[in-house]
């Protein structure tokens, strides 16, 4: 399947929603965007992504939205007066969803061994969303990376778009 001639991009519209594309994307981008405005974090999106991909909705917001929660909150634990900052790309590469949210954090992090761990407080389940997250991409053998340095941290995801 050739997924380039039904890649729509998506445009940013007057009241700051995102249209085009998949539908899914859209509604967690722009649940993601609405939260991190009322916390006064920017969030940018570079998205472009074919109407239908070859998973279930399910499993995308399972990835989308745990991602984009853990980054809004990395980002509220800065404080307002911090450069915050959310920056979202989903995009098709050669036979590849490519999922990459970087966003700033306050440089503390925890770890068990090589898993990360969650540092919210006061939440009964915390800490499952990576491993989560994790679970639906080797559903579709696909890849995971993590990589931050004392400011910035970045998760990137590549999921094949031909399903086995």
């Amino acid at each position: 399947i050739v997924f380039a001639a039904f890649i729509v991009v998506f445009v940013l519209t007057l009241n700051g929603t995102l249209t085009g594309g998949n539908s899914m994307v859209n509604i967690l981008v722009n649940n993601a965007q609405q939260q991190a405005a009322a916390c006064c974090v920017p969030l940018t999106a570079n998205i472009m992504v074919p109407p239908e991909l070859p998973f279930e909705n399910v499993d995308l917001c399972i990835i989308l939205g745990n991602l984009l929660d853990n980054a809004l909150e990395a980002c509220c634990r800065m404080g307002k007066g911090a450069n915050r900052f959310i920056h979202t790309e989903i995009r098709c590469q050669k036979a590849f969803l490519i999922i990459s949210i970087s966003n700033s954090y306050n440089g503390q992090l925890r770890m068990e061994g090589n898993r990360y761990e969650s540092i919210k407080i006061g939440e009964q389940y915390c800490g499952i969303g990576l491993s989560n997250v994790s679970t639906v991409i080797h559903k579709y053998n696909g890849d995971m990376k993590i990589s931050h340095n004392n400011d910035v941290f970045t998760v990137s995801v590549m999921l094949p778009l031909v399903c086995r």
